[in-house]
Formats: structure tokens, C-alpha cells, sequence
């Protein structure tokens, strides 16, 4: 049986939407650094959509819509900034130079871009899923540990998701994204080009 209502088997759980390996059923929302995720369908495929955001403060807590927060940026601590959300776009205004602490802020894990990453944490970053992990005394970004299709639009699909994809400047709708280890491609109907 296929684990839904009146199935012998109560505790399997229908996968419409699997990121970052977690299952997920349609309509399902889940929060994952400071944004709030949706299980959506996409045309024939299933995928994971942010529907709402906060910001980020400075020590990784997340702030609401005009919330007042310290933030940090580019080596200095802003302590007065106000958190501006616009659907799923988050903005951040700092007051002037005068709330500019030039004191950086000590990164205990993989500090990737100027965002500290904690021990353990994963992030995706152009479809692929990066992990922080401890090697002897010294923190560091470890390789990818897994990876995703980019389709045509920038968006990072699933193994087995059918996508629409760019090559050579031509559209092709219906294409797999197939996974291996850390190898992504796509396989597509050529006739189906537009």
C-alpha cells in the first residue's frame, strides 16, 4: 500500500517534497535559516518554495518586520538597525556611523562570505549543499555533500524532478534531473525544445 489513509503500514509518510533528504507532504511548511518554506506543486514536479522570511541579526536569532536588531556587516557591528521584510525579501537599515561598533564578532564555525556557518550546519549555495565540520583544531567549509539541477530559471531541483532547462541558448521542457553522488545532469526530450 502506499502509506495514506487506510494503509497497512500508519507510520510511512508520502514524499511530495524531499530538500536537503527531509520528507515533506504537500502544503507542508517548515522554517530553515530565518525563512519559512512551502511544499508547492510546480507543474508536474514538486518543490520547496519560500513563502515568508525574516531577518538574520547578528547572532544568528531571527527578527520580524520592524524589529530594531544589532546586525553585522562587513566586519562591524551595526546595533541599530531595523528589519524590513517585503514578502520574501529582507532588508536591513542601519542608523549612521555613529551605532558602527568596530569590534568583529568571533566565528566559531565556518565563516563562508562573511556569514558564520555553526559546527554541523548545512547551507545550500548555487544548488549545492555545503556542510561545516571540525578538522583537528581548525574550523573549515567542507566540500559539497551533496548537489541539485539548476534549471533555466536559477531555481535548484531535485534527483528525479522534471525541470526546464537552458543549453546552448535553446529551452527544453521536461527534463530529469538526475543526481549521483556529487554529480548533477539533465536528460531531456530534445523534440520538446522550443
Amino acid at each position: 500500500m502506499d502509506g495514506l489513509s487506510g494503509s497497512n503500514e500508519p507510520n510511512k509518510k508520502r514524499c511530495d517534497c524531499e530538500p536537503d533528504g527531509v520528507c515533506r507532504t504537500f502544503g507542508e511548511r517548515w522554517e530553515k535559516n530565518c525563512f519559512t518554506y512551502e511544499c508547492q506543486r510546480d507543474g508536474n514536479s514538486w518543490i520547496a518554495n519560500v513563502v515568508a522570511a525574516a531577518c538574520k541579526d547578528a547572532y544568528g536569532q531571527c527578527r520580524h518586520n520592524g524589529e530594531r536588531m544589532p546586525y553585522y556587516h562587513l566586519d562591524q557591528l551595526y546595533r541599530n538597525c531595523l528589519c524590513s521584510v517585503t514578502g520574501t525579501t529582507t532588508r536591513y537599515q542601519c542608523t549612521g556611523n555613529s551605532n558602527v561598533v568596530p569590534v568583529p564578532i568571533q566565528c566559531k564555525g565556518c565563516k563562508v562570505n562573511g556569514v558564520c556557518h555553526n559546527q554541523g550546519s548545512r547551507w545550500e549555495e548555487n544548488c549545492n549543499t555545503y556542510e561545516c565540520q571540525r578538522i583537528g583544531n581548525y574550523w573549515t567549509m567542507a566540500k559539497a555533500v551533496s548537489r541539485k539541477c539548476k534549471d533555466a530559471y536559477g531555481n535548484c531541483r531535485n534527483h528525479n524532478e522534471y525541470m526546464t532547462a537552458s543549453y546552448n541558448g535553446l529551452i527544453f521542457d521536461n527534463c530529469l534531473c538526475q543526481v549521483n553522488g556529487l554529480d548533477a545532469s539533465y536528460h531531456c526530450n530534445y523534440s520538446v525544445g522550443k
